[in-house]
Order: C-alpha cells, then structure tokens, then sequence
C-alpha cells in the first residue's frame, strides 16, 4: 500500500514539476489603428457599435506556406475607427469585412513591428448615403378619437442617395433608431428598447420597407429611375416620454450580406 502512494506521490510530483517550464514567447505588444472613409465625402464612414469589422491575417506565421490560415476581426467603432493593442509582430493582409458598401481589395503584406503602432486606414465606396437628416419634436394623438392619448412625439426625415446605381443591391429599408444611451443604431437593439414609448401614430414600428430596385422605388415615387437621390421620406410620428434625453439616427441598408445599414450622424434631444 505504502509503495502504491509513494508511487502516485512521484507522479503527482512530476506533473507539478511539468507545470513550471518558463513561457519564453513575449506578450502580443504591437498596435493596429485606423479610420475608414467613405470615398464620397472623404469623412469616416459611421456605424453602429460592433456592428462590422476589419478581417486580418497573418501572414508571417512559418507553420504554413501562406502564413496563419485563421483569421482575426477588428471591431469597427461608431465613429468609423477601429484599434487592436495585443496584436504579434508580422506581416498581416487585411480587409474591411462584412460592412455596407461594395466589395474591396485584400490589402497585403502589413507590416507590424514589436511595441510599434501602425496606422492602417481604408477608402471604401458605400451602397448609399441618408441626406438632409432632419427631425421635428411635437405632440400627437396616440390613442383613439373616442379616447385620445396626447404625448410626445419625433418626427424623423430623410432622402437617399445612391452615387451609384449599376449593379445596386435591393434596397431594404429605412430605420428611424431612437435610443436613451449614446450607443444609438442596429447594433445597440435601441429602437426594442424604448418600444413602450415608440410606437408610431400610426400603429408602426419606425420602419419603412422597400424590398425592391432602386429604379422600382424611383418609378413608384414617379421619379426618374436613373436618379441619383430619392423623394424626402417620413417616419413618425413616435412616441417619447416627457422629460427624457433621447439619441436620434437614421440608418438604411440594401440586401446584401449582413444587411449592414448606413447611418446618419447621432443627434441628441431633450423632450420637455
């Protein structure tokens, strides 16, 4: 019996021994940074928080002829940036991924360099663009003729532009998002969230669905279906809550993908 335990004491003993070799591999130390820009207006391309990524790859890795097959994703923030602290030295190629706007070309053969930041920025072209973003703060009937229900409300406003047409996706629709956090679009879920005091005059949930061509939306709205920007569309009124800070964006998307929206600047409002 004794011999048994002596037995399983030695190894345990060298188990624990196993467990004390020195990792020698240094922490991951090096910075990806960047903006993306919409190729339209030079400025960044906004989003919702997480909402699409940059795909990178490694491509110095020497267990594989081609480098890491695996890949990595760069969250986008709301402000079209995106940054990576605990990344390894090497070379990577990557690609703005999964966002609203047409396909790009891999960028290849980034170099990251031990405890150095690299800025690595992107032009992309988007599907669309929301202009003349406007919004009206009132007050409207909610309930019934017989039993009014007087509250608050939003109005929101908007066209679409299309700088190009040929080839366009579906288009899908056109979201009022109205949110009580600075985190306001698709990827907050916002809109469900104050659902108790959104719900449009009439009966709506904040959305506009098209479903079909931008030509077919020109027709019907008896413009000419090569224009490059729609009639003025109206969502609302919505419902709000006396006395509350709300944030205001408008986003719209094709059908593509992830369905990924293009937004509007974030706007603050206060409703008496």
């Amino acid at each position: 019996m004794k011999k048994i335990l002596f037995l399983l004491f030695g190894v345990a003993l060298m188990s624990l021994m196993s467990c004390t070799k020195i990792d020698n591999w240094d922490a991951p130390d090096c910075t990806f940074t960047g903006t993306i820009y919409d190729s339209y207006t030079n400025q960044p391309l906004l989003a919702s928080q997480n909402d699409w990524q940059i795909r990178i790859w490694e491509r110095s890795w020497t267990g594989h002829p081609e480098g890491a097959t695996n890949y990595q994703d760069l969250r986008i923030k709301q402000d079209g940036t995106y940054q990576n602290t605990k990344l390894f030295e090497g070379r990577y190629d990557m690609l703005p991924y999964d966002g609203p706007f047409w396909p790009m070309d891999t960028v290849k053969n980034v170099q990251l360099s031990k405890g150095k930041t690299t800025v690595q920025d992107f032009t992309v072209t988007p599907y669309l663009q929301i202009i003349d973003f406007r919004h009206e703060i009132g007050t409207n009937n909610f309930g019934t003729e017989a039993a009014p229900i007087v509250r608050p409300s939003v109005t929101f406003y908007c066209k679409i532009r299309a700088p190009r047409t040929d080839g366009l996706p579906n288009l899908r629709y056109l979201q009022a998002f109205l949110s009580l956090t600075v985190f306001c679009g698709n990827g907050d879920n916002s809109y469900i969230n104050v659902s108790e005091y959104t719900s449009g005059s009439d009966g709506s949930r904040g959305r506009l669905d098209f479903n079909r061509s931008w030509a077919d939306e020109q027709r019907a709205n008896g413009l000419d279906p090569n224009s490059d920007t729609t009639k003025e569309y109206k969502i609302g009124p919505l419902q709000v809550k006396n006395g509350y800070t709300y944030y205001i964006r408008m986003g719209a998307n094709v059908n593509t993908g992830s369905n990924r929206y293009h937004y509007t600047p974030i706007e603050k409002i206060s409703i008496p």
